[in-house]
């Protein structure tokens, strides 16, 4: 295998001055982090820009939240901390042996360490390992994922501004992994799969360097047979967000016979971020009035939609009551769901009457919203909460997340009353313009066409034939 001589040459240079310098003092590795800190402080809106067009979308307040915030952090506990891990360590000694004598244990540098970062977290994989290894004095290669193309090229151009490259030097892949865990590193890192890790060890083996490979896996759940795998369903619901790749844990797919008689049906589900194209919005109204309940599918042009609906979660034989649901009495939930489950049963099944709109807004926007609702869920997993009909429901929800990616800028009232919440949305700009709003509500009904589709694996296609949903 031919090494570039791009990485021969840096390692060369940096081993040179590890040699030089073998023991940096605590204020040299203290200057080396606060400079690693201002690298990610002066480019932070470059390093988000950079990580949105590599994702192909990607929020930056995730980027911010689960990126450059663990690692500003981590450098200011190491910083603080740094001339306590540095002391030497006293070991007890067997004094019958050796009468008279000391044992401590002196910390000290590698060398220099090579790390190779995974794309899914391109910053926190890299600068957290480049933190600690700093702090131990060594000099680092980081070689970024060859998805991380735009973040790679940034790096490489800004780090030389605030650390030579025979203290730290970024590099592209470009197709070169292999070659670079076959240099004679003093020590390397990897993060990333499990057939990968085999392979780095085998090349580093050839040179003897120590490997610390952190490995992706499982995390199951283990539901137990007399427990109801509902409610399971419900509280363990999570989305996994690698990039573009969207894995979504326990998708509801119900078949429904009547009301209460279904067969249970779980799925997983997994789209692509960069195929999600529109998002529409449901109305279904289960008696006459002003009540409704409100809901969202995302479109992709290469999957099945994916519908969430925000609902509250009684206790089993008790229905939805409004009152109650303002003083805690019923949990929050988010079902992601087929359409054929959470759409079929209202049209189907108990006979409400739903209305599917389209959304008017960007492919960015619907994506931005797609991923807040998915840290919504996650959030929940965590930390459940409480419906409340005034405060914390279905509509103010998509309403609260529409505002985040930009509209609406006003509140409406018949945000609260949500039977007429596809006028507000129609007010604001967000449903087909072109049409006067009786006639898109008309056009808008689908119970007729959910009826003739039925359980049909094209169910969701034929719901929207005819229906205004092409945006101007």
């Amino acid at each position: 295998m031919e090494i570039p001589a791009e990485f021969t040459e840096c390692l060369a240079r940096q081993r040179a001055a590890y040699r030089a310098n073998p023991v940096p003092s605590a204020q040299q590795r203290r200057n080396d982090l606060e400079a690693l800190r201002q690298l990610l402080k002066d480019n932070e809106t470059d390093i988000v820009s950079a990580i949105h067009a590599d994702f192909g979308v990607r929020s930056a307040v995730e980027t911010q939240l689960m990126e450059l915030f663990p690692v500003r952090e981590g450098i200011r506990s190491t910083i603080a901390n740094l001339g306590a891990w540095m002391r030497p360590q006293k070991r007890s000694i067997d004094w019958l042996v050796f009468p008279g004598a000391k044992n401590r244990v002196i910390p000290q540098p590698l060398g220099v360490v090579g790390v190779i970062v995974p794309w899914n977290f391109p910053i926190q994989l890299s600068f957290g390992p480049l933190v600690d290894l700093m702090a131990a004095g060594n000099h680092a290669m980081i070689k970024m994922s060859e998805n991380s193309g735009q973040l790679a090229r940034l790096l490489i151009e800004r780090s030389t501004r605030y650390l030579p490259i025979e203290k730290l030097a970024f590099f592209e892949c470009g197709g070169r992994g292999p070659a670079f865990s076959s240099l004679p590193f003093d020590h390397l890192i990897f993060t990333g799969s499990s057939a990968t890790g085999r392979s780095v060890m085998a090349s580093a083996a050839a040179n003897l360097c120590p490997v610390t490979l952190e490995l992706g896996g499982k995390a199951p759940a283990v539901v137990a047979p007399d427990f109801p795998i509902i409610t399971a369903a419900e509280r363990i619901l999570w989305a996994v967000i690698d990039g573009d790749r969207v894995l979504l844990k326990y998708v509801r797919n119900f078949d429904y016979r009547t009301a209460d008689d279904f067969a249970v049906r779980y799925e997983e589900r997994e789209v692509l971020l960069s195929h999600l194209t529109s998002v529409d919005f449901y109305i279904s109204y289960w008696m006459p009035g002003p009540v409704a309940h409100t809901f969202v599918s995302f479109n992709f042009d290469n999957a099945r939609p994916v519908c969430i609906s925000i609902e509250a979660r009684p206790e089993p034989g008790r229905g939805f009551e409004p009152i109650p649901s303002m003083f805690k009495q019923f949990g929050l939930i988010y079902v992601v769901a087929d359409e054929r489950d959470v759409v079929r049963v209202r049209t189907n099944i108990r006979h409400e009457d739903v209305y599917l709109y389209r959304i008017v807004t960007s492919t960015e926007n619907a994506r931005q919203l797609f991923l807040i609702y998915l840290d919504r869920i996650n959030e929940l997993a965590d930390r459940p909460e409480f419906y409340h009909l005034l405060s914390n429901s279905c509509t103010l929800n998509i309403v609260r997340y529409a505002r985040i990616v930009g509209k609406p800028a006003n509140f409406d009232i018949r945000f609260l009353v949500n039977g007429y919440s596809d006028r507000a949305l129609y007010r604001a700009g967000f449903l087909y313009p072109t049409l006067p709003f009786d006639e898109l509500r008309r056009r808008s009904h689908i119970n007729a066409a959910a009826q003739a589709a039925d359980d049909a694996p094209d169910f969701s296609q034929r719901i929207r034939e005819g229906l205004p949903l092409m945006q101007p």
